[in-house]
């Protein structure tokens, strides 16, 4: 039975580090309100969806790999580091998220070098919840 194979790329961009700007502010200078306000975390403008693994399609692995990333000023992502996930799958999660494009977070104003966490769903199936890639 031929299996019709679906890849779902499902990226939470979580940073590791706490948004501490979602709580109101006390500080009544307003620079640094705007300042407060302008911080803000890598944002994905380019997704490269993964390829299936051959391998991992024919042993009809799936899974969700979590990849940590940093993310320079640039917005060009700088290292990962697998934090979960099936090994079958890793190495093909990892070479999509390598050739995306971010803005880069900022603080103050400017950018920064910020650690993110993306999940990457692979499935074959809708029936499990999957939604295309």
């Amino acid at each position: 039975m031929k299996y019709k194979t679906n890849v779902f790329a499902m990226l939470t961009v979580m940073l590791l580090l706490g948004a501490g700007y979602a709580q109101s502010q006390t500080n009544p200078n307003p620079d640094d309100q705007k300042a407060a306000t302008e911080d803000s975390q890598p944002k994905v403008v380019h997704h490269v969806p993964p390829i299936y693994p051959p391998e991992a399609k024919a042993n009809h692995v799936e899974g969700t790999v979590v990849v940590q990333v940093l993310v320079d000023k640039q917005g060009n992502v700088a290292r990962t580091t697998i934090v979960s996930g099936p090994k079958v799958l890793a190495d093909a999660a990892v070479t999509a998220i390598k050739a995306w494009k971010f803005e880069p977070a900022t603080s103050q104003g400017r950018p920064v070098e910020k650690t993110a966490e993306i999940k990457v769903a692979f499935c074959e199936s809708h029936a499990r919840g999957c939604q295309p890639g």
